[in-house]
């Protein structure tokens, strides 16, 4: 007898033990649960108009920034081309100091500090390469400028069907949901007549596969 009071008090000490583990478990896997869904709340969604969806489409990507940048090299490219034909005007000062002057007869011939300044005027009259490149650079401007307006049109398009898309799809869950609860009143309606014997066992197994499948077209709705 002791020793079956003995073995009985050891299992059920373990018991104790077992389950004192298994609540700390349970009580740090909560821990965990619940600071990973902290981490991992969503987002506040907001409402946004169709045009403000677009515009902020085309703010925020990336292709359209990208696309803006080529104006601005373009844009380099022109006032690098126009450098070559503007009017050039270059200027040149010496300052000599010598350690005495240089006189004769009593006159002086070479002074001991003298300053010369001279100022020189150029225009290109015939500047066939700059005024090409010039022309090209201009053309490469407005190829740029044609970039980023396809672009903007592409991301414009590409937002567009997307917030269409999801009003159709809205609307869509919405539509079934209605069914869904046309579907769910007959099925309650061929029921209760059932139950009252004035309906068919047939129509009320009709009225429920008519439930199931609408509430199939709900999730497929969702989901989509």
């Amino acid at each position: 007898m002791s020793l079956s009071k003995a073995l009985a008090a050891n299992g059920s000490r373990r018991g104790l033990r077992y389950g004192n583990v298994a609540r700390c478990a349970l009580a740090v896997l909560a821990a965990h649960a619940a600071a990973a869904s902290a981490q991992t709340a969503p987002a506040p969604a907001f409402r946004v108009t169709f045009k403000e969806a677009i515009d902020r489409a085309i703010e925020k990507n990336p292709n359209v920034a990208a696309a803006a940048s080529g104006i601005l090299a373009a844009e380099g490219l022109i006032r690098q081309a126009r450098a070559g034909t503007l009017t050039r005007v270059t200027s040149d000062i010496t300052w000599t100091n010598l350690n005495r002057g240089v006189e004769f007869e009593g006159a002086t011939v070479t002074p001991r500090s003298q300053v010369t300044a001279s100022v020189t005027a150029g225009q290109p009259i015939l500047a066939g390469a700059a005024w090409a490149r010039r022309a090209q650079a201009a053309d490469t401007k407005n190829v740029a400028e044609l970039n980023v307006a396809n672009t903007k049109r592409q991301v414009a398009f590409a937002t567009a069907d997307a917030f269409l898309t999801i009003i159709t799809q809205r609307r869509l869950v919405e539509a079934n949901l209605r069914a869904l609860e046309v579907a769910r009143a007959h099925f309650d309606l061929a029921t209760e007549l059932e139950r009252q014997g004035m309906g068919s066992r047939l129509n009320a197994l009709r009225a429920q596969q008519q439930v199931s499948t609408d509430e199939g077209l709900v999730e497929i709705a969702r989901l989509g």
